[in-house]
């Protein structure tokens, strides 16, 4: 993710959460699931409604449909490989 993100010049920020996600429990299951996480940070995520900032959105869905798109069988092999 971080390699299309910089090849592509798509602004991110690396950050491991102390909290919880699927990807936090799954990852751990049976011999393990190759996961990761695009996050958008968000103020008052708990409550009826939350504020982002457009940027992060867009960014966010830049990289998701670069990383669709460039999702191959080699892309895959690799990722199944390091897991």
């Amino acid at each position: 993710m971080q390699d299309t993100a910089d090849t592509h010049k798509i602004k991110y920020q690396y950050f491991v959460s102390p909290g919880g996600t699927d990807a936090g429990q799954v990852h751990l299951s049976g011999i393990g699931v190759p996961s990761t996480i695009i996050g958008i940070c968000s103020r008052y995520i708990h409550t009826s409604s939350s504020i982002i900032h457009t940027d992060d959105y867009d960014a966010a869905k830049e990289l998701l449909i670069k990383l669709v798109k460039g999702l191959d069988r080699s892309t895959l092999q690799t990722i199944l490989d390091r897991a």
